[in-house]
């Protein structure tokens, strides 16, 4: 049934003109297990009392649905890599460029800072915080997405497409590893309880 929503909400997000991941996005938000229709209701969406409901009955379903779907995404996701990875056509931009560089970095510092600071708006320890921000820094694929999506519609020139590539091949690859010592580090100090 998730795959069959996932598929339906993909298509209605391309006749709509936007990318096939925003449909995936709907589903997955709507399976989450905070998901309530509160908006919905008081528009008078058909079966959005019905849906609450069901949630409430199933407080655990997100976790139960991930369980299940693992296998599937253990599926597509090199695939989904391998797709975009042929795809990006990498000699069509100048990589000696200046402003390739200067716009690669201003977006690096931005999209790093950005969420990092996100992470502190949480109402946890200080450790927790910055370790939510940064693990919200890596999101490579959406951002493979929407690049391709905004070059294949001239909305990006091959400059700024370059650029994009760097902050979020930067943005993907070092994140984990800056986790890891955090982990390391924090799991070492940690004391009893926390």
């Amino acid at each position: 049934m998730v795959v069959c929503l996932i598929m339906l909400f993909s298509y209605l997000a391309h006749l709509a003109g936007a990318p096939l991941i925003l449909g995936g996005f709907a589903v997955g938000i709507a399976m989450g297990q905070r998901f309530r229709l509160h908006v919905a209701q008081h528009l008078r969406v058909p079966f959005a009392a019905a849906i609450n409901r069901a949630m409430d009955a199933a407080p655990h379903l997100s976790e139960h649905l991930e369980d299940q779907i693992r296998p599937l995404i253990r599926v597509f996701t090199p695939v989904f890599f391998v797709m975009v990875g042929v795809s990006l056509d990498l000699r069509t931009v100048d990589w000696g460029s200046a402003f390739v560089w200067k716009l690669a970095s201003a977006l690096l510092v931005i999209a790093i800072v950005g969420k990092c600071l996100a992470g502190y708006c949480i109402p946890e320890n200080r450790m927790r915080q910055a370790v939510i921000g940064l693990a919200m820094v890596p999101r490579g694929e959406v951002g493979l997405i929407f690049t391709q999506v905004g070059l294949a519609n001239r909305l990006l020139n091959t400059e700024a497409y370059a650029a994009l590539l760097i902050v979020i091949a930067l943005t993907t690859a070092l994140p984990p590893f800056a986790l890891k010592a955090i982990y390391a580090r924090w799991h070492l100090n940690a004391a009893p309880g926390e």
